[in-house]
């Protein structure tokens, strides 16, 4: 079983973005990031990243 002891060092407002697929229809350039997060009270939750255009 784990632990659910939290350390000093514990970084707990951290996310991780792993394995996102960007097509290649995508072109280069400045975008904003609206990353949604699943309110999970865990070490890992999953995310809905979404690039938007600058207009």
């Amino acid at each position: 079983m784990g632990s659910r002891e939290t350390h000093t060092a514990t970084r707990i407002y951290s996310t991780i973005t792993e394995l996102i697929y960007v097509p290649n229809e995508v072109s280069d350039g400045v975008y904003l990031l609206n990353l949604q997060i699943a309110p999970f009270a865990t070490d890992a939750a999953p995310s809905r990243p979404m690039l938007l255009k600058q207009l």
